[in-house]
């Protein structure tokens, strides 16, 4: 996801800022508070009193000091966002993702609703930029903006970055940030009637895109259950939005490509997940088997209490009931490399609660003859 190789920066959205749009002020942030997203946080915290101005002063602070690196280098695999900003507040210099991360976990540091979004912005009509780019939301006194910190930074041109720090791109209202930037997840346009791609696409820059969709979309209950959904959930939502926002692009074809990848990952590891915690409760109800068959063989001693026996049988048979609604739940393709094993563990759940069954009616208690 590097940004504009070649777009010089033009159109400024305006903000709702105490500074002119044009107009960039500079935050000297103690060199005591620029080594962590943590030391960060605290110092906005406790030195801007309100949500528009801790976020203003964050704006301020990675659009005055970091630079654009028009050759990034190549992130390690497996590098956790912790460890990636951890090298951006060292070195001073980053891509759009890089600065978009930064701000969304300071801001979340600061117990502020900020969201990364990941989508690509248009230079003129049927105009593209090439590559995707990363930018933040965030939900300010109640109501959402837009924040782009890579575009607060200067001018992008044949491949050569020109500092020129703005505020033009900072506490955006969505109705604005949609003339540039459009969001290939349709949720994180904040807009209660979406546009389709194409619309935007072929749309002046001056100019509101037409929306097709005539009943209001409430994209604060879609944002609210998308936060609480599992990895999974979360990519087979984001597919299924694309693939009803209208027409595609080579951009938003490609970012399919990727979460098609997220989506067999978390899949995999959803998968693996409950199969070891199915695993776990299945081997919990095998011991309690094993021991109660072992105390029968010893001729029920040493003497245990009726009471107990019953307790081992029920958490044994509940474990086993557990692990089967886990197995059930799953959708598990063939080609899984875990399908077998999970057939495996299905017979044995199975066998296994019939032996817990029957050890059940031999403990139960003889009813006497008359």
């Amino acid at each position: 996801m590097t940004m504009m190789k070649s777009f010089v920066l033009a159109l400024c959205l305006g903000c709702t800022l105490g500074v002119a749009a044009q107009q960039q002020k500079r935050i000297n942030v103690p060199d005591t508070y620029t080594g962590s997203v943590d030391a960060l946080a605290l110092y906005f915290d406790m030195n801007y009193p309100t949500e528009t101005a801790k976020l203003e002063a964050l704006y301020l602070w990675i659009t005055t000091v970091m630079t654009y690196n028009v050759y990034p280098t190549v992130e390690t695999p497996g590098e956790t966002d912790e460890q990636i900003v951890a090298a951006i507040l060292e070195e001073r210099t980053g891509v759009c993702r890089h600065f978009a991360k930064l701000f969304r976990m300071v801001g979340e540091k600061m117990d502020l609703p900020v969201y990364e979004v990941e989508g690509y912005v248009k230079t003129a009509p049927g105009q593209l930029m090439t590559d995707l780019h990363a930018w933040c939301v965030a939900k300010v006194d109640g109501k959402w903006y837009f924040y782009d910190p890579t575009f607060g930074l200067g001018r992008f041109n044949n491949s050569k970055f020109t500092a020129e720090p703005n505020m033009g791109y900072c506490k955006v209202l969505p109705t604005k940030s949609i003339l540039t930037h459009m969001p290939i997840d349709p949720i994180w346009q904040l807009l209660e009637h979406p546009i389709a791609y194409q619309d935007f696409d072929g749309a002046p820059m001056t100019q509101m895109p037409q929306s097709r969709v005539a009943t209001p979309y409430n994209y604060n209950d879609s944002i609210r259950l998308f936060m609480q959904q599992s990895p999974l959930a979360q990519a087979l939502a984001i597919d299924r939005r694309i693939k009803a926002n209208g027409r595609s692009n080579p951009l938003t074809t490609y970012y399919r490509k990727v979460n098609d990848g997220h989506i067999s990952y978390y899949r995999d590891r959803e998968i693996y997940d409950h199969f070891k915690k199915a695993l776990k409760l299945y081997n919990q109800a095998f011991d309690v088997h094993r021991d109660l068959e072992l105390y029968k063989r010893r001729k029920l001693r040493p003497k245990r209490s009726e009471e107990e026996v019953n307790r081992l049988l029920a958490d044994a048979s509940a474990d086993i009931k557990t692990a089967q609604g886990l197995l059930a739940g799953m959708f598990v393709p063939e080609s899984s490399p875990y399908a077998l094993s999970i057939k495996n563990l299905g017979n044995s759940l199975n066998e296994t609660s019939q032996k817990i069954v029957l050890l059940s009616e031999e403990f139960a208690p003889k009813k006497k003859r008359r």
